[in-house]
C-alpha cells in the first residue's frame, strides 16, 4: 500500500503536457554564409506570443548524409552545411563541389539537415528553393520532415539516429511529395521556389529537433534537390513539474501511512 501511494505520489508529480505558445513563427534561412561556424549554423528569431508577449526561438542546424540504406538502417555521416543566397545545402564526403551537389539532395546518399532549437516546436511548412539535379529530369521537391525529443542536446550523440532512434520509437514523422511541374531548366541549375505545407501534425506532436531531408522514403520517382529557405513552426512550452500531489496521490499515500502505523501498534501490543 505504501509502495503504490508513493508511486502514485511520483507521477502525479510528472510533467504534464506542453502548452501552444506561438503559432506561424518564420525562421528565415537563406543568407550569405554570416550565421555559419564550425560546421554549423545558428539563428534567433523574434515572434509575438499568445499573451502578447515578446519572445524568441534559438536555432543550431548541422547537416548530415546517410549511405547505404534509410534512416533506420544506413550509415549516418556529418556533412558540410552552407547557407547561401537561397537557403541551406548539404554537401557530403562523396559529392563534387558543383551544383547540384551541394543541394540537400537524395541522389545516392540522403541528405538531411538537423535543426535543434531552445523550445519545443512541429512544423507547418517549409520553403525551398529548387535545384534540377540532372539533365534526365525535371526539378523535384519532396521533402521529410521528422520531428523528436533530444533534452540533452545532440552533442552528445554520435548522430542524430542515435539521439532521436529509430522511425518507429517515438519520432513524428510525414512527405510531403510534389507533382513535378518544373520546367527543363539544365542540371544543376535553379528551378524555382515551392512551399510545401501539406504537414498535419498534431499539437500533442513536437519536439525540441526537426530533420529536414530530402524524401527519405524515394518514393516519387524522381530525385529530389533543393536549398532550404525558410521553415515555419507553432512553438511550446513545457509547464514545470507540479509539486503539489494530486487528491488521489494524497489519499492513496495517506492509506499506506495508516496502515504502517497499524502494524506497528500491532507489534507493539505482542
Amino acid at each position: 500500500m505504501i509502495a503504490a501511494g508513493l508511486a502514485a505520489l511520483a507521477a502525479s508529480g510528472a510533467q504534464a503536457s506542453a502548452v501552444k505558445v506561438g503559432s506561424n513563427v518564420d525562421i528565415v534561412l537563406a543568407g550569405n554564409g554570416g550565421n555559419c561556424s564550425g560546421n554549423a549554423c545558428n539563428w534567433t528569431a523574434g515572434y509575438t506570443a499568445f499573451d502578447n508577449s515578446q519572445k524568441t526561438v534559438n536555432v543550431r542546424a548541422t547537416a548530415w548524409s546517410i549511405s547505404n540504406g534509410g534512416w533506420n538502417n544506413g550509415t549516418h555521416s556529418r556533412a558540410n552545411i552552407d547557407q547561401w543566397a537561397y537557403g541551406l545545402g548539404v554537401q557530403n564526403a562523396g559529392e563534387p563541389g558543383y551544383s547540384p551537389h551541394h543541394t540537400m539532395d537524395n541522389g545516392g546518399y540522403k541528405d538531411y539537415v538537423a535543426l535543434e532549437f531552445d523550445s519545443l516546436v512541429n512544423v507547418n511548412s517549409v520553403k525551398l528553393a529548387l535545384y534540377q539535379y540532372s539533365s534526365y529530369q525535371a526539378a523535384d521537391g519532396d521533402v521529410s520532415i521528422l520531428i523528436g525529443n533530444v533534452p540533452t542536446g545532440l552533442g552528445n550523440y554520435i548522430n542524430p539516429l542515435a539521439a532521436l532512434g529509430t522511425l518507429s520509437t517515438g519520432l513524428s514523422y510525414q512527405t510531403d511529395y510534389w507533382a513535378s511541374n518544373a520546367p527543363n531548366v539544365g542540371a544543376g541549375n535553379f528551378a524555382g521556389f515551392l512551399t510545401q505545407d501539406d504537414f498535419t501534425f498534431g499539437d500533442n506532436e513536437y519536439g525540441n529537433v526537426v530533420v529536414v531531408a530530402a524524401d527519405l522514403f524515394e518514393s516519387g520517382g524522381l530525385v529530389d534537390a533543393f536549398k532550404l529557405k525558410t521553415i515555419n513552426i507553432d512553438v511550446f512550452q513545457a509547464p514545470p513539474p507540479s509539486d503539489v500531489p494530486a487528491p488521489g496521490a494524497l489519499a492513496l499515500l495517506g492509506l499506506g501511512l495508516a496502515g504502517l502505523g497499524l502494524r506497528q501498534r500491532k507489534r507493539a501490543a505482542a
